[in-house]
């Protein structure tokens, strides 16, 4: 009964953990291994839905004043003349899948006088998202279309590793597209997540199945598209067919927006579209497997620290004789035995755990910290 608590416990604090924004300890690493031997068996996602839109190279320069306003000198921001080109010419075509604008709109003294029509096209578009910082600072034109474009980095540094789906009680991008394009539920409650029914997890780390890594492929098919040489210059039939049925990606592909995640160096919006493609794949929901594994695992290993529960008797091999002599040395204050005796403790709690844990995020992207748990696990029994 106390082991089966003890269990359920542990699992708690599990879902918990797979919540939080960050991981810790030996989990950065760990992941960056895993996701190494994940991408040996399962190949990057085809780009032939996909088209991406380049604005790093579209610039436009624009007066800018500091905090206490005064001008301060000149700001780039994305060409919005362009952009507003590239959005009513989709709305014309109304032939696209999907659009995500990877682009912020939040600073309102960031203005041009081509924003109010901008705004008004696109609030006037189907399934398009907006990225904003927070959804109460985006332009109330399109308000209804922003959602929250935010990255969780690395507790010490800038590189990328988790995604939240709900971000300080704001729909993500990711699931808003997904809301949108299927039109399922995700819930937020006082004890976890739900989706469509299914105990979920808000906190996901996206594997990087969609990757552009060069304007060009290795047989010269463009992959990256500028907006403005590639798009706006030209007249429409020369491109609109680019974006039939496709997944229309804006933003950064080339200069300042760049992370690095589990597998590589990605752009934002690359990011935001591989947390869409996980759970577009239904992984945010936890499998009922990992429930059952990991009970019976915190189990067992509950048992084990409990009571002497694995009772055997040790050979007379050579290798034992000589561990049960050292195990009388004393080396200063310090007995090899008793040393050996913990050392071995916490591998026998530990190691199972790193194990299973491993093979979960392996099959359905769900990390656990077992080096945290197995801890744990030994602390408690060095009390008991």
């Amino acid at each position: 009964a106390i082991s089966a608590l003890v269990s359920l416990v542990l699992m708690i604090v599990c879902y918990v953990y797979m919540n939080m924004s960050y991981t810790y300890g030996y989990g950065d690493a760990t992941i960056n291994q895993m996701s190494f031997l994940k991408d040996m068996f399962r190949p990057s996602e085809p780009a032939d839905d996909v088209i991406a839109v380049n604005v790093s190279y579209d610039r436009d320069l624009i007066p800018f004043n500091d905090s206490q306003g005064i001008p301060a000198g000149a700001i780039d921001i994305t060409d919005r003349a362009k952009l507003l080109e590239l959005m009513t010419r989709l709305k014309k075509w109304d032939n696209y899948k999907y659009i995500l604008c990877d682009i912020r709109f939040d600073d309102a003294q960031l203005a041009t006088p081509y924003d109010s029509a901008l705004f008004s096209c696109i609030a006037s578009m189907r399934d398009i998202v907006v990225a904003t910082e927070n959804p109460e600072a985006a332009p109330e034109q399109i308000r209804e279309k922003a959602a929250v474009a935010r990255y969780k980095v690395r507790m010490a540094g800038d590189d990328f590793m988790k995604y939240n789906f709900i971000s300080d009680g704001h729909e993500g991008i990711a699931l808003k597209m997904w809301k949108d394009l299927t039109g399922g539920s995700y819930e937020k409650h006082w004890w976890g997540y739900t989706s469509n029914g299914q105990l979920c997890v808000n906190s996901i780390i996206p594997d990087i199945r969609f990757a552009i890594y060069d304007i060009y492929s290795p047989d010269g098919d463009k992959l990256i598209y500028q907006l403005g040489t590639d798009i706006t210059d030209y007249p429409e039939e020369y491109v609109e067919e680019l974006f039939t049925d496709k997944m229309v990606l804006i933003g950064d592909w080339l200069k300042d927006d760049l992370h690095m995640t589990v597998r590589s160096s990605q752009p934002g919006v690359s990011i935001l579209y591989n947390a869409f493609l996980c759970i577009m794949n239904g992984e945010h929901i936890l499998p009922w497997w990992v429930y059952v594994l990991l009970l019976l695992t915190f189990f067992v290993e509950s048992m084990f620290m409990l009571k002497d529960y694995w009772q055997f008797q040790a050979p007379d091999w050579k290798i034992v004789r000589w561990f049960r002599r050292l195990s009388g040395v004393n080396i200063g204050h310090f007995n090899v035995g008793r040393l050996l005796k913990n050392v071995l403790a916490f591998i026998s709690y530990s190691t199972p755990l790193v194990l299973v844990c491993e093979f979960i995020y392996l099959t359905c992207g769900v990390f656990v910290n077992a080096i945290v748990i197995g801890t744990l696990f030994y602390i408690a029994s060095l009390f008991i």
